[in-house]
């Protein structure tokens, strides 16, 4: 097969980050608040390592990647989260 040009390279480090929240409830902290969803992007930057928005995964509970062209969700946990730059790191399982 014929190599990816750097376009296609580029692109397919690109992936879509699926995400289920669930914010604690301050006056409560043992509840939860109402699940919530959203939907953002990453980037590969080595190996299984991706890099997002931290906003994008805080209060995670559930978390998903999918890659360019493809319907498979693959689940995903969050290495670090940090706040003040809004950057979060995460890794597929």
């Amino acid at each position: 097969s014929e190599p990816l040009s750097e376009e296609e390279q580029r692109m397919d480090s690109v992936l879509k980050v699926y995400c289920s929240h669930s914010e604690p409830d301050m006056s409560m902290p043992w509840q939860r608040n109402r699940q919530y969803s959203s939907t953002s992007t990453g980037f590969v930057i080595e190996g299984r390592r991706i890099l997002t928005n931290a906003h994008s995964v805080e209060y995670h509970r559930k978390l998903t990647l999918k890659k360019r062209g493809s319907s498979v969700k693959h689940p995903a946990r969050v290495l670090a989260i940090e706040e003040d730059s809004d950057i979060a790191l995460i890794t597929v399982d």
